[in-house]
């Protein structure tokens, strides 16, 4: 158990090394509650009192009563100084001659709890507290024993023990507050937080009761409460970009950048507020504005995990892969086990083509785990794009085998199959597909395996489902506009097909049929600029025929 003192008479809550958490902002707050054992015999020995007197103890003489407490206090400092063994035997020494001395007990369940013997420690301030009822100190020290036990239902009780007896005690009900912030009771959390005067409210109790307000949807009592944090200097960087961060996550974005700009004028190399400033601006979709940010972020902590990650996702969103990538393999150096890193770079590497750096990041997150299915299936889609066709049909039945319900195994399986020339079980796993989950994508395919089998009516009619379900479908499009084509139905196709371009200026499928759409309707200039476009695209493109192919899930 760590004890952490402000002054004399105030417990505080540290801060931890920054990193984001799931809101992707930097949190610097430790949660940690810590134990009520202030420096000082006077909290030792459960009194309020600014100087407490020394009572002679019963049945002992002043001269023993003042060794005794002298032996107390010499315990209190070495307890201080972590030098445990010594202070158990000045504690011992106190207990032989009073064995029921109530300070010694709390005193040597410190020591106890300090050296994680939590059940003798539970045990001794629970003793304390039988011999002396109303010794605080004891309360609180089994308060936060049982927080770290994980049992909140006692701490519950003893903190609230605790605050009977000295109801103006601010860690006391700050230690309350946490414990109901944490049930989600936000109002019992604030009426303890309330009971410290403003003037003496902590950074940590201000952060707190910003969480309560914002969570029961008292904005306008948040953003009075900090308007202060406005001026540059009034809070630590850190603890800025922790409140800022509140305020980000309800989206209260302009009180979080006017917070944040404060801290960065009076501390302008902060890490967190710089990471802070990078994720707010993400937030409100400013790519750049935060790429800027995330970048300055980095300076301050080179190679910082959470940043190379944030950066990844900012150019990613951009539309930038190559970007994102290279932050995700400086990531990789850092943290080469991550399966989440590890899925997002082999996303990435596939969607630009670097089948290689795909392959060598799934591989590794599928030896992870053979049995997780989203490995399997992404494997499955990366080894299909290397062209290792029976490879990855072997990984799509062990993926349907463990999710059978799952439409995206039976499409996948039914787009290999498709394109190794298997039409009769490729249609067979696509209806199935389109069955658990209709799709436009599946009903392209069912229609492109129609139109090789000469059926050009039913190539028809699935195109038009598949354009029932998703209108912009640009490739069902270019697709009828084909098979209208087919049927001399000219204009029918010439409509389809122009909407394919509108719909995906880099359809190569519609550029190069309206070429010769274009030409047989008597119109060459046309046909020959939609040749041109379509053997720039020929080039460019080398896998724009496998439609719908995509990983479990875009990297969040």
């Amino acid at each position: 158990m760590s004890v952490l003192v402000k002054n004399s008479t105030e417990t505080i809550v540290g801060l931890a090394a920054a990193k984001a958490g799931p809101s992707g902002y930097s949190h610097n707050r430790a949660r940690t509650l810590v134990l009520a054992l202030l420096l000082s015999s006077l909290h030792m020995l459960g009194t309020a009192s600014p100087s407490p007197p020394r009572q002679s103890m019963p049945g002992a003489s002043q001269k023993e009563t003042k060794t005794l407490y002298d032996r107390l206090d010499l315990a209190v400092s070495l307890i201080g100084q972590k030098q445990l063994a010594r202070a158990e035997a000045e504690l011992g020494a106190v207990l032989r001659a009073r064995p029921h001395d109530p300070n010694a007990l709390n005193l040597l369940g410190v020591v106890r709890a300090q050296q994680r013997r939590r059940s003798e420690a539970e045990q001794l301030f629970l003793r304390a507290i039988k011999q002396s009822p109303s010794l605080v100190g004891a309360y609180v020290n089994l308060g936060q024993l049982y927080v770290e036990a994980g049992k909140k239902d006692r701490a519950l009780w003893a903190f609230g023990k605790a605050a009977k007896l000295s109801p103006e005690r601010s860690d006391i009900n700050y230690n309350l507050a946490l414990l109901y912030e944490e049930r989600r009771d936000c109002s019992r959390a604030l009426d303890h937080l309330e009971k410290t005067p403003p003037a003496d409210r902590s950074v940590e109790q201000l952060y707190l009761m910003v969480k309560c307000y914002l969570n029961l949807g008292k904005a306008a009592e948040a953003v009075a409460l900090t308007a202060p944090l406005k001026t540059p200097g009034a809070v630590s960087a850190e603890d800025a970009a922790s409140i800022a961060a509140s305020f980000a996550t309800f989206r209260l974005l302009d009180h979080a950048l006017a917070i944040l700009d404060a801290a960065r004028r009076e501390s302008p190399d902060s890490f967190a507020v710089l990471y802070n400033l990078g994720a707010l601006y993400s937030q409100k979709n400013e790519p750049e504005r935060a790429a800027e940010y995330y970048e300055s972020a980095l300076k301050a902590k080179p190679e910082n995990l959470a940043t190379l990650l944030a950066l990844a996702k900012v150019w990613r969103v951009a539309g930038d892969l190559g970007k994102s990538l290279s932050f995700l393999a400086r990531a990789r150096r850092i943290a080469p086990e991550s399966p989440t890193l590890l899925y997002d770079y082999g996303w990435t590497a596939l969607n630009l083509d670097q089948f290689q750096e795909a392959l060598s990041a799934l591989e590794q997150l599928h030896h992870k785990d053979p049995r997780e299915p989203s490995y399997l299936y992404t494997l499955a889609v990366a080894r299909f794009y290397n062209n290792e066709d029976v490879e990855a049909l072997r990984l799509l039945d062990r993926y349907i085998a463990s999710k059978p319900n799952d439409a995206r195994g039976h499409f996948v399986r039914g787009v290999v199959l498709y394109f190794t020339k298997q039409y009769a079980p490729a249609r067979e796993a696509l209806e199935q597909s389109v069955a658990l989950s209709p799709s436009a994508d599946g009903g392209f395919y069912l229609a492109q395996i129609a139109d090789n089998n000469g059926q050009t009516d039913k190539a028809v009619e699935w195109f038009r489902r598949a354009l029932e379900l998703e209108p912009s479908h640009a490739v069902s499009r270019a697709g009828l506009g084909v098979a209208y084509l087919k049927l001399k139905n000219y204009e029918g196709a010439r409509a389809e097909l122009e909407r394919a371009i509108e719909l995906d200026p880099e359809s190569l499928l519609a550029a190069y049929q309206l070429s010769l759409l274009y030409l047989r309707l008597g119109d060459k200039e046309r046909a020959a600029s939609m040749t041109r476009i379509a053997d720039r695209l020929r080039t460019e493109q080398k896998h724009q025929d496998k439609v719908g192919l995509r990983l479990a899930e875009t990297p969040k």
